[in-house]
């Protein structure tokens, strides 16, 4: 099974139920190179500087054109195709890259057998390059369904109890002064939070009618027009300079 990234593979690889020798699921570049993927824009850029006579400025740009290029036309010379990018310097680099060991190279020339049996998830998000080494006949896999389906609850801690406990953890007697707990008044952990900070001898400022005070109010209001973006209107700005 292809598929189009190796977050996507792993994720299917550990959902396999029964033994399987060998990568399930695996990306083409992983495939055809039989190794983890190296930096070729970087071994590139250095083999280029060292057998050829051109600067790193004209060897980093050309090497950018002509592995994206690759990657989205299926040769290294699709860049060639280009006549603002046909270049001396990028001739020189073509052809450097193009004697290389790179897994660029390897998905170039490598072909999956057309009696093997190939699923492909995520097709259209393959590259011209990583689609090359499909055969002939291959299935193709919607990674999403229109299916609804049940998913569990997500929670970065377990309980109420959690919470507090984390506050507790974080707040001490003597960082008080330089740490805030926000959190809607009406819900259920203020109550909890006031009275696990007063047990803990933990001095605090808050509680009911802490928001009364205009000048917490004004405040409060700041930080969320402060964090607002491109929401934040001239008349919210105005209120804090006046």
């Amino acid at each position: 099974m292809l598929v189009p990234d190796a977050p996507m593979a792993s994720a299917l690889n550990r959902r396999l139920d029964q033994p399987h020798f060998g990568p399930f699921a695996i990306t083409p570049r992983r495939l055809a190179a039989r190794r983890r993927e190296q930096a070729e824009d970087r071994l590139a850029f250095l083999e280029i500087i060292e057998t050829t006579d051109l600067n790193w400025k004209e060897t980093s740009y050309a090497v950018g054109n002509i592995l994206q290029c690759w990657e989205y036309q299926g040769t290294a010379e699709a860049v060639l195709d280009y006549e603002q990018f046909a270049t001396t310097a990028t001739h020189t680099a073509v052809d450097c890259i193009a004697d290389m060991d790179t897994t660029s190279t390897r998905l170039t020339e490598y072909n999956i057998d057309a009696d093997t049996s190939v699923a492909v998830v995520g097709f259209k998000q393959l590259t011209e390059l990583e689609r090359s080494i499909l055969p002939p006949d291959y299935e193709t896999i919607d990674p999403f369904t229109e299916e609804s389906f049940d998913h569990p609850p997500f929670r970065i801690l377990d309980s109420p109890a959690a919470i507090v406990d984390v506050v507790l953890d974080t707040v001490t007697p003597e960082n008080a002064d330089d740490v805030a707990v926000v959190l809607d008044a009406a819900s259920q952990y203020s109550s909890l939070i006031e009275s696990a900070l007063e047990a803990a001898d933990i001095p605090y400022y808050g509680g009911p009618g802490f928001t009364d005070d205009a000048r917490h109010r004004a405040f409060l209001q700041l930080l969320r027009s402060a964090h607002a973006g491109r929401d934040t209107r001239v008349g919210d700005c105005l209120l804090y300079t006046s």
